[in-house]
C-alpha cells in the first residue's frame, strides 16, 4: 500500500468535514488523532463550547464490510445498516444522518425507529468485526485525550482501494453518550442561523453512486 493511497483518503475525508489533515511531520512512531473538526468548521454552526469529531481514517485492499454494506444499498433513500452496537453509511450521508438523528436538541430527540422514513435502516444478525471495533475504540481514545478540548464523536471512515465511497462506522453507545452530553452541555449561539445553515458538506447520492 503507497503511502499516497492513504494520505489521499485521509485529505478526501478531512475535505469532506471542512478541515485539514493533520499533519505529524516525520513522527509515524506516534499515534495521534487524523481528522478532528468542530460543528463550525464542518456545517457551519455556532456553538458556545467546542463540539465536534473525531475521525479515525482506515485504508485498505480489503475491507469486506464495504462489500457486505453495498450489497444492501440498492434503494434510493439513504441506507443504514445496524450490526451489533455498530451503525454503517455511506459518507456522503453522514451529514444527514447527523442532522436529523445524532444532532437534535432535547426537545426534539429522536429514536432510531423514528428515521426509517428518511434512511432505509438494515439490521443484521452479524455482530461487528473485530477490525472495525478497534478502529472505533483508536478514535474514542483520542476523543479522551483531547477531552480538555471540547466534546467529540469519535467515529471510523475506511475506504477500500479502487473505490469511490467510504464508509463510516459509528457505535451507537457512542452516539447516544455524545448526545447526552450535548444536551447537557451546549446551546446554539445563534439558533437561527443554525437552522439555515442545516445542510452540511454532502455529495450527490447519485454522482458518488455512479463511482462506488
Amino acid at each position: 500500500m503507497s503511502n499516497a493511497s492513504w494520505k489521499d483518503h485521509e485529505r478526501f475525508v478531512a475535505k469532506f468535514f471542512n478541515t485539514s489533515r493533520r499533519n505529524r511531520g516525520n513522527d509515524f512512531g506516534q499515534s495521534d488523532v487524523e481528522i478532528m473538526t468542530t460543528l463550525e468548521e464542518w456545517l457551519g454552526w455556532p456553538t458556545q463550547s467546542t463540539v465536534g469529531l473525531i475521525v479515525e481514517c482506515k485504508y485498505s485492499k480489503r475491507h469486506p464490510i464495504v462489500d457486505i454494506f453495498k450489497s444492501y444499498d440498492i434503494y434510493d433513500k439513504p441506507t443504514i445498516i445496524i450490526a451489533g452496537d455498530t451503525m454503517y453509511i455511506w459518507l456522503e450521508d453522514f451529514s444527514k444522518l447527523f442532522i436529523d438523528y445524532i444532532w437534535t436538541t432535547k426537545e426534539e430527540n429522536k429514536d432510531l425507529f423514528e428515521i426509517v422514513y428518511d434512511f432505509n435502516v438494515i439490521n443484521i444478525a452479524d455482530s461487528e468485526p473485530d477490525y472495525i471495533n478497534k478502529y472505533i475504540q483508536q478514535a474514542r481514545d483520542y476523543t479522551i485525550k483531547y477531552s480538555s478540548q471540547g466534546t467529540f464523536l469519535p467515529i471510523a471512515c475506511i475506504a477500500k482501494a479502487k473505490a469511490k465511497r467510504r464508509l463510516v462506522c459509528v457505535n451507537i453507545d457512542d452516539i447516544l453518550r455524545f448526545k447526552t452530553l450535548c444536551h447537557k452541555e451546549i446551546s446554539f449561539d445563534n439558533t437561527q442561523d443554525v437552522t439555515s445553515n442545516r445542510t452540511g458538506n454532502s455529495e450527490s447520492r447519485t454522482d458518488s453512486a455512479s463511482t462506488t
